[in-house]
């Protein structure tokens, strides 16, 4: 059996070669890339304020990489099969189980993202997030829960925003360099320098 940090060095290659096939894929389209650059960012986020394990937090973003590739890609197919992480695509989990919570945390934020597409006035409009969250994505407290958490995030993540006057250097210490990939091409776009 593999120890953890083979593991985490193995999920590590794969959310890179994730990157790559999507920006591949993305044909030259930068707000594709940015889509799926922030859905895995909210996914690390939300994992990390609910105090997931390391692991789990980096499968989720290998999760959240791979939901931007065709599900018949044979190369997302095959990363799908090797990580073991068909159940983070299938919402109803292994006949009639809970969705695991991983699964859970991507269909919210894919979930808001749709939303925000749909109804771009409620981008900054943090309560009637919050609202269309828990009545039309929750159906159980724990689901409540992760929305008051992902608000949490989107309130600090526009506080920041407001904050910002000048853009400014980032350093990004990580031992394994698990945040580095996704963090890196955000804060740059976002105009900052950014170290690693």
């Amino acid at each position: 059996m593999q120890d953890e940090r083979t593991i985490v060095a193995t999920v590590n290659a794969a959310i890179l070669l994730a990157r790559t096939l999507v920006h591949a894929r993305a044909g030259g389209d930068p707000a594709r890339h940015a889509e799926i650059a922030e859905r895995a960012r909210y996914c690390q986020l939300l994992a990390s304020r609910l105090r997931l394990p390391r692991l789990q937090i980096q499968r989720l973003d290998l999760g959240a990489w791979l939901s931007g590739l065709d599900e018949q890609e044979d190369s997302r197919k095959r990363l799908v099969e090797q990580h073991q992480l068909a159940s983070l695509f299938s919402p109803g989990g292994e006949a009639g189980a809970p969705p695991v919570v991983e699964a859970q945390i991507l269909g919210l934020v894919r979930f808001h993202q749709d939303l925000r597409k749909r109804e771009p006035e409620t981008r900054n409009a943090l309560r009637a997030i919050q609202k269309k969250l828990d009545t039309q994505w929750a159906s159980t407290p724990e689901q409540h829960h992760m929305i008051k958490c992902f608000v949490g995030i989107l309130r600090d993540e526009a506080f920041l925003m407001q904050a910002r006057i000048d853009a400014g250097k980032i350093l990004i210490v990580d031992p394994v360099e698990a945040v580095s990939p996704v963090l890196d091409p955000t804060l740059t776009a976002e105009g900052y320098e950014v170290s690693v």
